[in-house]
């Protein structure tokens, strides 16, 4: 249960302070049982921020210069916007709690619609960006991941249990009709 919340916390950490007032479209939000109660330890050494820093999108030389980002009590957090796609945010956030988000914001319709008919690249970065993140901090075994689709008339949450790794193939098709779903697409199941 402290997973799920974290999960939750992280996302409506970033969603309450959008970068530039635009709304998140895709938020993969992400924490695991495993990792100690107050993680701040980890979670406020230079090599996470730098970790996160690297992670986005976008960064030619990470070296160049920094981020827009803060440090608080609370957690870290590190946005960009994209030089490759221009109006595109994305937005990472580390509590000190363990949990963490991924978050990006652009001109585009519908997160559903993205998600629900092609899930493989955008999901599967952010998710192995969280991943990596969630090991840096000590994570292993299984971890619960909460991802949020919206579109101009509603959000959506797609919730599972997942092992702290990269997505299966049959785990993001099962995202990708659960989005579908959303829609008022009917999405069946493969067959058992």
């Amino acid at each position: 249960m402290r997973a799920q919340a974290e999960a939750t916390e992280a996302r409506g950490e970033l969603a309450a302070n959008p970068r530039g007032g635009r709304k998140w479209f895709l938020v993969v939000a992400m924490a695991s049982p495993s990792l100690a109660p107050d993680v701040s330890a980890a979670v406020f050494l230079e090599s996470t921020y730098q970790l996160a820093e690297t992670s986005l999108r976008g960064r030619l030389d990470p070296r160049l210069s920094r981020l827009d980002g803060e440090v608080s009590q609370g957690g870290i957090t590190v946005w960009t916007n994209e030089p490759v796609q221009a109006g595109t945010t994305t937005a990472i956030r580390i509590r000190r709690h363990g949990g963490l988000a991924v978050a990006r914001a652009a001109a585009v319709d519908s997160g559903l619609a993205l998600i629900a008919t092609n899930p493989e690249d955008p999901l599967r970065k952010m998710w192995s960006t969280g991943v990596a993140l969630l090991r840096h901090l000590g994570a292993h075994g299984e971890m619960h991941v909460a991802i949020w689709l919206t579109d101009q008339a509603r959000s959506t949450e797609i919730a599972r249990w997942s092992s702290v790794g990269e997505p299966a193939r049959e785990e993001l098709a099962s995202i990708s009709r659960e989005a579908n779903r959303a829609l008022g697409g009917a999405a069946w199941e493969p067959p058992i």
